[in-house]
């Protein structure tokens, strides 16, 4: 009973519900009690679907992630190495650094440049257009934008897409089975209704 209990998915969410309350509760925060809404993923069917679509691709999601984040870095040395001068620091704070370092680097462009619609090119000032740089500039916004604003991030909501679409095929397979084949003997409702019982 205890090695079913401490292996079953149930009892081990609603445990963990409970010590994020108690721990809140005790601590007088209120920092852990909205973990507990995610108490709807037990009673509803939905939040179940979307769940196990998750958990099912996780490997692919954080394989597809990590290539992003791969997009990102070569991106990142890029900026690093040639086009910080065109970032608009103004956008980014009074007092910030954006590239002061290849970390820092790295980080705004993960936070600020896939986040925007338009990838990093919305923080980066235009050169004018006699410089030499122009076209070079052009194409690194273009690259980012491509490469991570569209192709890695359509990558990763495809996989969720599609997991959540074949979840929804197996549904309709497990419904087809149980309107038409008996689950005890196996037979199939044809075969019933040839000998006139009804099914």
């Amino acid at each position: 009973f205890i090695k079913e209990s401490l292996t079953d998915t149930r009892t081990i969410s609603i445990s963990s519900y409970f010590m994020a309350s108690a721990t809140s509760f005790f601590t007088l925060g209120f920092n852990f009690h909205s973990i507990c809404l995610l108490l709807i993923v037990d009673f509803s069917s939905t939040a179940k679907n979307v769940t196990k679509a998750l958990a099912k691709n996780a490997p692919d999601l954080l394989t597809a992630f990590f290539i992003m984040l791969l997009n990102v870095f070569i991106m990142t040395v890029m900026m690093f190495v040639e086009f910080f001068p065109f970032l608009d620091e103004a956008k980014f704070g009074s007092s910030a650094k954006p590239c002061e370092s290849m970390y820092t680097c790295y980080v705004n462009l993960i936070n600020n440049g896939v986040k925007m619609g338009g990838g990093i090119g919305e923080l980066m000032k235009y050169p004018r257009e006699g410089d030499s740089v122009h076209i070079w500039t052009s194409l690194y916004m273009v690259a980012f934008f491509m490469l991570v604003n569209i192709i890695s991030l359509n990558i990763i909501f495809g996989i969720i897409i599609n997991s959540l679409a074949q979840l929804r095929q197996d549904d309709k397979k497990k419904e087809a089975i149980l309107s038409t084949t008996c689950l005890i003997c196996g037979i199939n409702k044809v075969e019933f209704e040839a000998y006139g019982i009804n099914f």
